[in-house]
């Protein structure tokens, strides 16, 4: 599974974290995650000058296993 965290409402959603918790729930196992660095992907000055905001620039790829 892919996934993207987010920034929302002056919040940072760690959404991977979130979806691995809601389907080990279901049954399933989590075996591992992989990072995957978008090199093409602009770097902005988010918050610039008053509060440092990180880019995002990567996703986060979750490997689960029904066993």
């Amino acid at each position: 599974m892919i996934l993207r965290d987010a920034y929302q409402n002056r919040e940072y959603i760690h959404t991977s974290a979130i979806v691995a918790q809601r389907y080990r729930a279901l049954g399933w196992k989590f075996k591992g995650e992989k990072i995957w660095y978008n090199t093409g992907t602009r770097i902005r000055p988010y918050g610039y000058p008053s509060a440092f905001v990180p880019n995002i620039i990567h996703q986060n790829i979750l490997i689960f296993r029904k066993e």
